[in-house]
């Protein structure tokens, strides 16, 4: 019931999926897959679901024991439904941040900056992806915590945890809030506060499509969601086009040397980094652009809810293809039309009122969904640690709304707490993405390769292209530690202190 594959067939599919695919040794030493929620194995199942050598190629085993597939009402995501997915957590307000971060590095760095974070994006999510083929049972990155720190599980699934539930919340109700104090409202008192008044009316609607809690469900409100993001940012190009630049646009900037005068007014479109922007500045607008490429926090929940997780990298690329194209066009064409001395940190801001409220209002969609998408995720994973408590589906139903409604109680209080749009997706950014974006796959490349050779498992690259790998992985740790974690934090927190000083 098995078949061989040859070197050329596996490492085609190590890279674009398919049918050809070899499964490497599990972490813990298993021999068989036992996931929790798999269905029983198939009696004709090999004994191990490893890949062992040949002389001509390598050793397939069965589908059914490679991925321990349930049953479809857990697996229901075609490729495309989650390419949809990914698509709708990646194009979304994050977009909106690119052309200020543009403005700060400058164009040429900011292009080389979306392709550094956007690259190692493409390559830790094939080690993600090649982790869950060995254990199938997971489904959440909390499991694949708890799976990377070997004995010391429990500490790493909790920590995970904590990272993961903090990282999910807060910039959605933030964003939201933001527009609906300042666009909606117009910064007017109605009895209450327009910031709270704006950050609950945001967390209420988040919360509302929240309770759906399949993903299957969210993956067709994520293509309206896609379609709404591209809509907001098309009419945003149109409108800054037509209305003849910013709101603002008057005097001079420094840096003219790289001005030019369009349709009366003076804009800079600089190859470099802001004349005024310090390091932390920069730093901070690195961070900005890093935030939009830290999806491999819900990559793991994607690949549980696949049919066939095979196809995964099919997803992959056609996700990243969309949003790299609209990430740089669309931040060198707002740049190149508002120039750096209007531009705003969320780009729409720099249009007039009545256009501000027509993309916010397509802007909205994309927000709430992806929001939603997150604690859907958040919350799965909160609902999945407590679910053999709960015998009744009816009281499963109440914890699910109890557990949704925390969650974006402590979003609408995070958004209180720091109500600086570009701060916060700084600090998220430094702390989460230096562990889910680079750490987590450095290490787990590592852990897999320790794998195969105690199970005397051929890899399917050669032990010269290991050596490579080896450098590149270890240079995925150096970079979260180093750049994330050391670095960004510090200019994060800086960047926030001098926002407070500046407005006290």
């Amino acid at each position: 019931m098995s078949s061989a594959v040859s070197p050329g067939a596996a490492r085609r599919a190590a890279i674009l999926g398919g049918s050809n695919t070899v499964v490497g040794a599990r972490l813990d030493g298993r021999e068989d897959c036992h996931g929790q929620v798999g269905s029983p194995l198939s009696d004709q199942s090999p004994q191990s679901n490893s890949a062992s050598s040949l002389e001509d190629g390598f050793e397939l085993p069965l589908v059914a024991n490679m991925f321990c597939i349930p049953s479809d009402k857990h697996r229901t995501c075609h490729w495309a439904e989650t390419a949809f997915l990914m698509m709708a957590e990646f194009v979304g307000f994050a977009i909106l941040s690119f052309p200020h971060a543009y403005a700060t590095m400058g164009w040429v760095l900011g292009i080389a900056a979306t392709l550094f974070v956007g690259l190692g994006y493409l390559y830790t999510s094939l080690v993600l992806w090649d982790l869950c083929l060995r254990h199938p049972e997971s489904k959440s990155i909390c499991d694949i915590g708890n799976i990377l720190c070997g004995k010391y599980g429990a500490i790493g699934f909790w920590f995970t945890a904590y990272m993961f539930v903090c990282n999910n919340i807060g910039i959605h109700v933030n964003l939201g809030g933001n527009f609906f104090q300042n666009v909606v409202l117009n910064g007017k008192s109605v009895g209450i506060s327009p910031r709270i008044l704006g950050g609950l009316v945001a967390t209420f609607l988040c919360l509302l499509c929240s309770l759906p809690r399949t993903l299957k469900v969210l993956s067709r409100f994520s293509m309206a969601a896609v379609a709404s993001t591209v809509t907001c940012v098309v009419l945003a190009m149109i409108f800054i086009v037509n209305q003849g630049g910013p709101v603002d646009s008057s005097g001079q900037t420094k840096g003219s040397a790289n001005a030019v005068i369009a349709k009366g007014r003076m804009i800079v479109f600089s190859a470099w980094p802001s004349p005024d922007a310090t390091f932390k500045d920069i730093m901070v607008a690195f961070l900005g652009i890093a935030f939009a490429f830290i999806g491999q926090i819900t990559l793991p929940s994607f690949i549980a809810e696949m049919k066939d997780p095979r196809g995964f990298p099919k997803a992959l690329y056609l996700s990243s293809f969309v949003q790299y194209s609209l990430f740089i066009s669309f931040a060198l064409f707002m740049y190149k039309n508002i120039g750096l001395r209007d531009m705003t940190t969320i780009t729409i801001g720099s249009l007039e009122r009545t256009q501000l409220i027509i993309c916010f209002c397509f802007l909205l969609p994309s927000l709430i969904i992806l929001g939603s998408l997150y604690a859907t995720v958040t919350g799965l994973f909160i609902l999945n640690s407590i679910e053999s408590h709960i015998s009744k589906k009816r009281t499963k139903n109440i914890v699910w709304v109890v557990i949704i409604t925390l969650l974006w109680g402590l979003a609408f209080t995070i958004s209180q707490v720091i109500p600086q749009f570009d701060a916060l997706l700084a600090i998220v950014g430094a702390i989460f993405d230096g562990f889910f974006g680079w750490i987590y796959w450095g290490v787990a490349w590592f852990r897999m390769r320790q794998a195969d050779i105690q199970k005397r498992v051929t890899r399917v690259w050669g032990p010269r292209m290991d050596v490579v790998l080896g450098v590149v992985n270890f240079s995925l740790i150096l970079i979260g530690m180093g750049l994330f974690l050391g670095v960004g934090s510090w200019a994060s927190f800086a960047y926030l202190r001098d926002l407070e000083h500046n407005k006290n």
